[in-house]
């Protein structure tokens, strides 16, 4: 579980407790003050008090706390998808960094995309060249991060 959910459920517990205390007050209240106007008066704003925030935190986590958490989940999808790339490539690949032009009608001519990174290897088996994209990025530290653990599981 990641800080982010850990922190929403924290919360998210928090107010359901003062929730609770708050609705068991009233619910007192109203009991014990049926009969004064003044008491029952402050009780209903209580109540108008909790509806105020309860439709506050809804925007605020909508606003918020919701995009930011999706967010965080494609990062971590992007991480694990590029992890899973490198971790595929051979030892004995080359990377390369290249600019590809884009094929669009709308994109100028002469602007290149990227940099984008690619791993070319040999196949043993078909004496074939391969090319692999890596993505946006490349960090050799991270290629020989999962090389190792690939090696270690076997």
């Amino acid at each position: 579980m990641s800080e982010h959910t850990e922190d929403q459920s924290r919360l998210q517990e928090s107010l359901e407790i003062q929730r609770a205390k708050m609705l068991e007050s009233i619910r007192l209240g109203r009991i014990l003050f049926k009969d004064d106007p003044k008491v029952l008066r402050k009780i209903q704003y209580r109540e108008l008090d909790m509806i105020i925030l309860e439709n506050a935190y809804a925007r605020l986590r909508n606003r918020f706390i919701n995009p930011m958490l999706a967010w965080a989940e494609r990062v971590r999808a992007k991480n694990e998808a590029y992890i899973k790339r490198v971790s595929s490539i051979p030892r004995n690949a080359t990377i390369r960094k290249e600019y590809i032009r884009c094929k669009k009608t709308s994109c100028s001519g002469d602007h290149k995309h990227g940099p984008y990174y690619y791993a070319y290897w040999k196949d043993p088996t078909t004496k074939r060249l391969k090319k692999k994209y890596i993505g946006t990025r490349y960090e050799r530290t991270e290629k020989a991060k999962c090389e190792y653990e690939n090696n270690k599981s076997k």
